[in-house]
């Protein structure tokens, strides 16, 4: 019996309050998607001339209710421009904007290219909301953001889902761990196998001109050890017949983690085909192996 008067006394406290303190009961969270599909709230979208994820889309939201709200921006929405020979803006997310009742508020938001060959957006364009990403490039920029990952690589993972682009290529030489833990984190959400090279595209800062610079790609090949009580590692890379390409001596490159040595590949020097390196000790113990490919662009990792 003592329950049950203590239940409708908090129920009646509950009422009290919500009648009380109505910006209790009205004040509450939506995502920004569901927002504008269900028209509670208005949204102009403008470029802020940047890309290459920089703060470059400027939204003005009205709050179309009595209510007071707080909108959750969604990771991976993706706003197309009026002129659609220019860039695609796919927002990083993951942050929040409160709305006063009938209030308008601008937000300045993170936003990545969504299409490589496009070119990038001019000041004042406008764009309009177009779709989400999947839920892999949702995670992925979720990641990004909670890892403050490079933007050079935040955009190259960014391509792999709106482009099509190899995973490979989701890497910077200056980047090289970071691009390694970024690649292995989407190896597993998108179910497949971690490449065994990497190529690097050049990006094109300009507003206005095509993101990627033409034919000034690069590839790499990593390897890592630590102490196998040697005193000499080298890296030799064969040719596909087994023939020796070039030798790097390699026990002078040291990290926090260990040896690295970052192998490169000129595609206007290194002649195309399929390249071996070989990590070896003084004993010629081969301590790794990898399969790089060069001058051809499919996702042959993949």
């Amino acid at each position: 019996m003592n329950g049950s008067i203590y239940l409708k006394k908090l129920l009646l406290f509950c009422c009290c309050a919500l009648i009380c303190f109505p910006g209790i009961a009205n004040t509450g969270h939506i995502s920004l998607k569901r927002a504008m599909i269900s028209k509670t709230i208005s949204v102009n979208a403008t470029s802020l001339g940047g890309y290459l994820g920089t703060k470059n889309l400027k939204l003005s939201l009205t709050n179309n209710t009595d209510k007071e709200m707080t909108v959750d921006i969604d990771p991976g929405l993706i706003f197309r421009p009026a002129d659609t020979n220019y860039q695609d803006l796919v927002v990083m997310g993951n942050e929040s904007i409160v709305l006063k009742p009938s209030g308008s508020e601008d937000i300045s938001l993170q936003a990545f290219c969504g299409k490589s060959y496009a070119r990038g957006p001019m000041k004042d364009m406008s764009y309009r909301f177009l779709k989400q990403g999947d839920s892999n490039m949702a995670k992925t920029l979720t990641y990004i953001k909670t890892n403050n990952i490079d933007v050079h690589v935040a955009q190259y993972a960014v391509w792999t889902f709106t482009n099509g682009f190899c995973l490979n290529t989701v890497y910077s030489h200056d980047h090289v761990r970071e691009s390694e833990e970024l690649i292995a984190y989407m190896a597993k959400l998108k179910k497949i196998k971690v490449p065994e090279y990497y190529m690097e595209n050049k990006l094109e800062p300009t507003n206005g001109l095509p993101v990627i610079v033409a034919g000034q790609e690069r590839v790499y090949a990593t390897m890592h050890w630590g102490n196998e009580g040697y005193k000499h590692m080298y890296l030799v890379v064969l040719k596909q017949d087994g023939t020796r390409y070039k030798q790097i001596e390699a026990d002078q490159v040291i990290d926090k983690y260990g040896y690295t040595v970052v192998v490169e590949f000129n595609p206007k020097v290194d002649p195309a085909g399929i390249y071996i390196v070989q990590l070896h000790d003084d004993n010629h113990k081969i301590w790794g192996q990898k399969v790089v490919t060069v001058g051809i662009r499919p996702c042959d990792m993949q």
